[in-house]
């Protein structure tokens, strides 16, 4: 029997809740000061893969972060649970927020490329690739590099530390553990290691950023550098954020003085781009959006868009399937897929039950996907506005709303429709920083 069917009843968080009640995990740790597991033990309650990918704060199981725990890989098949914390802050949302004071350094790409367009950037490695070709990475880097190396393998053996609650130091020997390089790039100064994410995250697990890079500082025989960087990637607005990630046993996170930002460009670029004017002419039409999927609760549309991008290159999918490679708590896993729904773009795959069901782009969203990054943003735009709530919005920052129209959305109660209405206004200040151009 499979995993999936084994479980279908349970979630991550009651196999961890299990895991940790069977084993008596805390007591462990308690006189040891970490508890190793093995795959194969986890694999009784839940499938490792998926219960044990923690790359996000948000991702922590609450068994875990109740006592102040965290989850790290030491090898092929066997992970530490101590009271350390691998987690990185990373403050790309002030940042966002001042955006127009970002002044980001335009790029272009050669006139010979034709099939790598600005337009169409739809994955983390051809937003590597754009950066590259354009000669971003050389200014970011400060160093002429090319590309060496991309994807898995296991590491070789190193060791590092961290810091403990108890202000001790907890040391991990790590051994033949997979890692993945989204990028990895060599010049004459240095060599430099890319997490790269189309996604913006506010936090990151250093496994993503240390390992790489400890292990090719021991796999490569060299006096050069080695220096990781996260880039997130802005498909709606072509932004390229550039983070370097710095680590001693004493500090590690990442080193806001040497943040870039970077823009590209379409060579000389003559179409018009939509507009906020165009969608302040949006009509209200009811059958645009499913009046019987909740109204939208997910303030983060920036979000909602790479979950269907994701949708768009890798579907169906689970929910968990869909959910681990996002900064997204479980308690708001409906929230997003039922803003996609609401807009009839994502549907339940015809057959599914129970917690295993899968999700999927509808003929509308099958259609928007084929659209540039920006179009599609434009339209989903349109649709959200032809709903009559949203449409009261447009020209107004406190419009009246008539009591017909808060019953036809479901939003009787006050309390649900103030915290609703900040959804809308998230949502109108998310598009009109894309497209207000006026």
């Amino acid at each position: 029997m499979k995993i999936r069917e084994q479980t279908q009843s349970k979630n991550v968080e009651s196999a961890w809740r299990d895991i940790f009640s069977d084993l008596s995990i805390n007591s462990i740790i308690k006189t040891k000061g970490f508890y190793d597991i093995e795959s194969r033990v986890i694999k009784r309650y839940y499938e490792p893969r998926i219960a044990c990918k923690i790359d996000f704060r948000e991702k922590t199981p609450k068994v875990l972060s109740e006592h102040e725990l965290s989850l790290l890989a030491i090898e092929n098949g066997v992970y530490r649970i101590a009271k350390t914390d691998p987690f990185i802050d990373i403050n790309i949302t002030n940042r966002i927020d001042n955006s127009e004071k970002l002044q980001p350094k335009s790029f272009y790409l050669p006139d010979h490329i034709e099939a790598l367009s600005p337009s169409y950037i739809t994955s983390e490695s051809k937003a590597l690739d754009a950066a590259l070709t354009s000669k971003m990475l050389d200014y970011v880097f400060q160093d002429e590099v090319d590309l060496i190396l991309r994807g898995r393998e296991r590491t070789t053996s190193f060791d590092f530390s961290l810091p403990t609650s108890r202000n001790q130091f907890l040391n991990y020997q790590v051994d033949s553990v997979q890692i993945e390089v989204d990028g990895g790039y060599e010049g004459k100064k240095g060599i430099y290691l890319i997490e790269a994410k189309n996604e913006l995250h506010d936090n990151m697990n250093i496994r993503q950023l240390l390992y790489p890079q400890l292990h090719y500082r021991q796999k490569f025989s060299t006096s050069k550098s080695i220096t990781t960087y996260i880039m997130f990637y802005e498909p709606e607005t072509r932004y390229f954020h550039f983070f370097p990630f710095r680590y001693s046993p004493n500090w590690y996170g990442i080193d806001n003085s040497q943040y870039q930002c970077c823009m590209l460009y379409e060579p000389e670029e003559t179409e018009e781009l939509p507009s906020w004017r165009e969608l302040k002419s949006v009509q209200v039409n009811p059958e645009l959006t499913d009046i019987k999927v909740p109204f939208p609760q997910a303030d983060n549309f920036h979000k909602i868009l790479t979950l269907f991008c994701d949708l768009r290159q890798e579907g169906p999918l689970t929910k968990e399937e869909l959910f681990q490679n996002h900064s997204i708590v479980a308690r708001q896993y409906d929230y997003y897929l039922n803003a996609l729904r609401w807009m009839r773009i994502v549907e339940v795959e015809k057959g599914g039950r129970g917690t295993s069901r899968s999700y999927r782009l509808s003929d509308l969203g099958s259609r928007l996907g084929k659209y540039s990054d920006t179009d599609i943003v434009f339209e989903m735009a349109k649709i959200v506005f032809s709903n009559d709530l949203f449409n009261k919005y447009l020209n107004s920052e406190n419009p009246y709303i008539p009591h017909s129209i808060r019953i036809r959305n479901r939003l009787e109660t006050k309390s649900t429709f103030e915290r609703r209405t900040r959804t809308i206004v998230s949502w109108k200040k998310y598009f009109r920083r894309l497209f207000d151009n006026s």
